[in-house]
């Protein structure tokens, strides 16, 4: 999209087709973390689904401190909050980790 901004001649019908591609890229992404967040939902037990809640996490994908999902502390620390509240499949992932 920065390319086509910086053109000595601007394409108007190039430029809003790309930001429409993109518009619909940005969809795709949200729908499918919508789908991951309702399955990982559904593998809760009752008493899961209440820890989970009760800790303010998952609301927007953050924790109550405002981080979000992602590479770094973050992402260690919502697998951590996963482990913590006994999440299927979370110990293993970090499993994985510590042997890869």
């Amino acid at each position: 999209m920065k390319l086509l901004w910086t053109q000595s001649t601007l394409d108007a019908d190039k430029i809003k087709a790309t930001q429409k591609e993109i518009q619909a890229l940005r969809t795709q992404i949200r729908d499918t973390q919508t789908d991951m967040r309702i399955a990982f939902r559904n593998l809760l037990t009752p008493e899961q689904t209440s820890k989970l809640l009760a800790s303010g996490f998952c609301r927007d994908g953050r924790d109550k401190k405002g981080r979000g999902y992602g590479k770094g502390k973050g992402a260690v620390m919502a697998r951590n909050k996963a482990v913590e509240i006994g999440a299927p499949n979370a110990r293993m992932s970090q499993e994985y980790e510590i042997n890869s």
